[in-house]
Formats: C-alpha cells, sequence, structure tokens
C-alpha cells in the first residue's frame, strides 16, 4: 500500500508533523457568530428606537436613564447605517460586489458625518447638521457639547469603525489595522461606559448611555467578525492561547471596573482617605496581575504536561510505524512529503532528509492506472483509494506496489493532509507473471492433444476448454453452464457421473455418448487450482471409431469362421484365416 508523512519519524518532528493544527472549535466559533449577529441586529435596534424617540417626542427612548444625555439624531442614523454595513461584510454567504460597495458607502457616509461632527466639538464649527432632521432644545441637550451635537468619543467611534469596516476584508495588514482600529474604539467608548458605572454626573464625556453600549458592542463584533483569523480565531481556539485568552479576558475587564468603582465610591462618600483609596487601587491591581500571572501559570503547565504525555505517546507510534515493512508517507494537499518511514526508505533508497518537501511522485516516477485527478475525486468523495501503482527506486529499478490513500481531514471537516501506505508487491507480480505463463503453456499442450480435456468447477461451470472440447460442442456463453451447453438442460442431470468425483475424491473412467452421437472413454480426476479451489479435471478420448473398428473385425471373424466351417465339410480342409491351410483331412493324409 501506500504511505505519506515525513522524514525518518524523530521525535520532534512527529511532535509537529502529527499533532493536529489548532482550528476554531466548532461550538466555540458557532457563538462567536451568534454574538456578532445579535450585536449588529441590536445596534440597528437601538438606532430605530432612538430615532423613534425623536419622531415621538420621548426622550426617555434616547437615553434609557431620566435626566442623562440623549441619543442625537445624527448618532442614532449612524448607527443603523454602521449596522446594516456591519451585517453586510459579516454574512456567512459570499459577498457580491454590489453588496461590498454599498457597506463601502455607508461606512464612507458614517465616517465623514463623524469627522465633521469631530471638527465641531474641536473648533466649534457648526455646519447646521446637527439640527437638520430632529431639532433639539437646549433644555434637552442634558449633558451635550451643544444641542443636537454628538460626543466626541461618539463622532470618534464613528470614524475608527467606519474604517474598520472598510479595511476589515483587505489583505493580511489591511485587516490588522482593522483589528487594532476596532480595539481602540472599544478603549474609547470604555470611557463613556465608565460615565455612568463611576458616577452620576452625565457631564463627563457627553454620551448617552445607550450610544456608549451600541458602540462598545460594535467594537467587539468588528473585532470578533471574521471567525478564521484574528482575535476571533484566538477566542475560538480550543489550544492554550484560546483556553488563556477566554480565562483572563473576563478577569482584565470586569475586575479593574468593579475596583474602580469601588474607589470612586468610596472617596466620594468619605469612606476613606486619598491614600487608602490609591493604596487600594494599587493592592488589587497586585493582586490582580499577581493572581492572573499564577493562573497563566498553572494553565501552561498543565498544558506542556499534557503535551510531554503526548509526546511519548507518538514516540511509541514513531517506533511503531518504523518497524512496518510497509513504506509509511504522509503528505500535504500539494503531496509535498511531511513523514517518511523507515519502510520508506528501505524500500526506495532515499532517506527521510532526502524525501522530506519533495513533490511524491515526482520523486518516485509514480504510474498510474488512470489519470491522477479521476484518483484524487475519488478519495475527495470516499475519503480512500486502493489500487496499484508503478513507482522508480533510487537505483532507478521500477517496483510494483500496492498503495491505499487515506484523506485526512481536520475538525471542520476541511481536507489536511494524505495518509499512503505502499507495499512492494513485485516479486508477488513476477511471481503470478510466471505462474500465468506456465499456465498458459499447459493451456498450449492440452490444445494440441486429440482428446477433448476441460475443467468443471462445482457449480457446473467451465473454467477451461481445449480446441478439442470447443470445435466438438462448441464455445458456450459467458456464465453458461455444462448441462446447458450440452444438452440444452435448465437443470443438472439426474445422474452425472462426471462429479461423483468431488464427493468421493477418487479417479473414475466411465464411457459416454456425446450430443454430437460419438461415444468417449471419459476419465475424470479430482484436481486442486492455483488458488486451492477444487476442480474436476476431464479427458475424454474419442472411441467411436475403435468401436466400429472392433465390430467389423468381430463381423469378419463371424464370417471366416463360416467359410472355414463349410470348406471343412465339403472339401476336406480348412483355410487359415492367413489364406493358409489349417487342417488336412485324414484320407488326403493316409498313403495310397
Amino acid at each position: 500500500m501506500s504511505a505519506s508523512t515525513h522524514v525518518m519519524l524523530s521525535p520532534t518532528e512527529v511532535t509537529r508533523s502529527s499533532l493536529p493544527a489548532q482550528v476554531p472549535a466548532t461550538y466555540l466559533a458557532r457563538n462567536l457568530e451568534a454574538f456578532t449577529r445579535c450585536s449588529g441586529l441590536l445596534v440597528i435596534v437601538m438606532g430605530t428606537v432612538a430615532i423613534g424617540g425623536s419622531l415621538l417626542g420621548i426622550p426617555l427612548l434616547r437615553s434609557l436613564l431620566p435626566g442623562h444625555v440623549t441619543m442625537k439624531a445624527n448618532t442614532a442614523i449612524c448607527l443603523v447605517l454602521l449596522g446594516i454595513a456591519f451585517l453586510i461584510v459579516d454574512s456567512k454567504q459570499p459577498i457580491s460586489a454590489l453588496g461590498r460597495r454599498l457597506a463601502a458607502v455607508l461606512a464612507l457616509i458614517v465616517a465623514t458625518l463623524g469627522i465633521v461632527s469631530l471638527g465641531e466639538c474641536l473648533y466649534g464649527w457648526d455646519f447646521g447638521i446637527d439640527q437638520l432632521l430632529f431639532p433639539e432644545s437646549a433644555r434637552e441637550a442634558i449633558g451635550s457639547v451643544r444641542p443636537g451635537l454628538m460626543s466626541p468619543i461618539t463622532a470618534a467611534d464613528f470614524v475608527l469603525l467606519a474604517i474598520a469596516l472598510i479595511l476589515l476584508d483587505g489583505g493580511p495588514r489591511r485587516f490588522c489595522i482593522s483589528q487594532a482600529l476596532a480595539f481602540v474604539s472599544a478603549l474609547v467608548v470604555a470611557f463613556g461606559v465608565f460615565d455612568f458605572v463611576l458616577s452620576s454626573d452625565p457631564g463627563h464625556t457627553h454620551i448617552a448611555l445607550p450610544t456608549s453600549c451600541a458602540l462598545f458592542l460594535l467594537s467587539c463584533a468588528v473585532g470578533c467578525s471574521r471567525k478564521d483569523r484574528g482575535l476571533a480565531a484566538l477566542l475560538a481556539s480550543p489550544g492554550l492561547g484560546g483556553s488563556v485568552i477566554r480565562g483572563l479576558l473576563p478577569v482584565s475587564l470586569l475586575v479593574p471596573a468593579f475596583i474602580g468603582y469601588m474607589r470612586w465610591r468610596g472617596s466620594q462618600q468619605g469612606l476613606y482617605s486619598e491614600w487608602f483609596g490609591a493604596a487600594l487601587m494599587s493592592v488589587s491591581a497586585i493582586a490582580l496581575l499577581a493572581g492572573m500571572s499564577a493562573w497563566t501559570g498553572f494553565v501552561i503547565e498543565r498544558t506542556d504536561r499534557e503535551r510531554r504525555v503526548a509526546e511519548t505517546e507518538l514516540r511509541a507510534q514513531a517506533a511503531l510505524i518504523n518497524l512496518a515493512h510497509d513504506a509509511i508517507v504522509v503528505r500535504d494537499l500539494e503531496s509535498r512529503v511531511v513523514l517518511w518511514s523507515r519502510g520508506a526508505e528501505d524500500t526506495y533508497g532515499w532517506s527521510a532528509g532526502e524525501a522530506k518537501g519533495r513533490i511524491i511522485h515526482d520523486l518516485l516516477k509514480t504510474e498510474f492506472p488512470v489519470d491522477l485527478k479521476v484518483i484524487e475525486t475519488v478519495v475527495q468523495e470516499s475519503g480512500s483509494w486502493e489500487g496499484e501503482l508503478t513507482h522508480r527506486k533510487r537505483n532507478g529499478e521500477r517496483i510494483v506496489v500496492t498503495s491505499r490513500w487515506s484523506l485526512q481531514r481536520d475538525e471542520a471537516g476541511r481536507p489536511k493532509a494524505m495518509l499512503e501506505i505502499n507495499r512492494d508487491i513485485t516479486d508477488r507480480k513476477r511471481a503470478e507473471q510466471a505462474v500465468q505463463a506456465e499456465r498458459q503453456r499447459f493451456r498450449d499442450v492440452l490444445d494440441r492433444l486429440p482428446t477433448y480435456v476441460c475443467l468443471l468447477t462445482p457449480d457446473y461451470h467451465a473454467s477451461f476448454a481445449n480446441r478439442v472440447f470447443r470445435e466438438r460442442f462448441g464455445e458456450g456463453q459467458p456464465g453458461q453452464r455444462c448441462f446447458e451447453l450440452l444438452f440444452s438442460r435448465s437443470e443438472p442431470c439426474e445422474v452425472c457421473e462426471t462429479y461423483k468425483v468431488l464427493k468421493t475424491g477418487l479417479p473414475l473412467q466411465w464411457k459416454w455418448t456425446g450430443p454430437d452421437g460419438r461415444h468417449y472413454d471419459v476419465f475424470d480426476f479430482p484436481f486442486k487450482d492455483t488458488d486451492g479451489a477444487s476442480l474436476i479435471l476431464e479427458m475424454g478420448l474419442d472411441v467411436t471409431d475403435r468401436e466400429n473398428a472392433e465390430k467389423l473385425c468381430s463381423r469378419a471373424k463371424k464370417h471366416s469362421e463360416c467359410w472355414r466351417t463349410l470348406c471343412h465339410k465339403w472339401c476336406g480342409y480348412a483355410p487359415r484365416t492367413d489364406s493358409t491351410c489349417t487342417s488336412i483331412n485324414a484320407g488326403w493324409s493316409t498313403p495310397g
């Protein structure tokens, strides 16, 4: 059979090549996908609710908390547009060119509004866009920079998220920039979230609670929108990195917020001095970092211990593989050798180091029984293929191998590598060819015999019939049984002398009159085929002419006897059968 893996199985190489690639676990990836989709929808809903609050004149729909900053009309519109753009680029289905252009246009509109609003906040400009759709009075603009104007944090976040969406599906560098912008956006809007966590004063950041929540969700969703790379791939990974970040991320987000809240509240209510508050923050930070470091150390140690156990098992498996005489090879999807067993070295003559990285079909000059694409199609559909291939060894010798290919897939069901196991059957093929040649010579001899010869199977088929048999009884149709060919019967003969041989295991001689009307002396012998199957060797000698001659001789002998008797009676002598006298009359023999 055939094999594919890599160089001689050293423990290090086995560890690298045999351990599965760290791919996102299915359920984790599904959870992340549900989070991003729900976040996009929730952002659209929050923006739509705020627009409804502006239309209906209900400030509570725009602030969620009475007496706090309300979401501006421009902010609500930008959230809806940005949410739609995100849902387009986050679609599970392939995105059309029109869809990409639409998402880019929506993101550019949001980025433009964000840049203009940020300029208004920083430089006091007024382009008249803040009160264009839904005018806001000074009484309603609680904690705002100016009536109708979004906060600087909101404007900056819109610019960051819009650019992040545009760069999301670019090359590796653009994707990294997109991830960084989403991270910065989450950090910026975190100030708005802490405005509500730490204080009841709505004027610190001039941002509404629903706005800060929507932007934080959207920042996280953009950062996790590509499950096969970036932060999302790390979060969904079943490996050490995924385990560590899933354990540390919630703690790093919630614990500092709780410590900050306690520090701020205690200081505001006079529960402790400024020194104690600073000491509390320092000790809490030390405890947090020390605890996270210890937990990380324990996780790494446990993972390292499991890795060492896995390496030990892999070494044992590698040793077993190297004991196999078959050539075992592992190759990647481009047919480059990844693992090359000791059996492969012995079979082909190339060392593991020489074979590693080479395209196996070029290295072995493989001759396929059918087109390679046909074989690859079968492997893709069924997961395996088995057949005979012709390879060339390092010294140029051609060998025939039975080859079995098995496709390895990752946890997501994607093709990953090909295991190929090859067994050298060159000597067996030569022996089979020699046996076939001997069998052909034997059949040629049987064809020259003047008797008919056939080999009969237990199910009444003739596996071989020589020339005399075919000329006298016909060629027969494939699968036709002896009683159908000779006697046109639908069932075996009631009494068949031939098949008694299979029951007794002894040779048998009997007489038979064939369908051609001629008489045969039949000789049946038990016979074993080369594969051990039981057969009957039957030889039939045509004795029709001999029997006819014997009858003529018998008839002639009777006529001769009659003639002799007549001669003796009337002539006094009896002629011999060879035309000489056989007896002399006594009178003739008497003197005188």
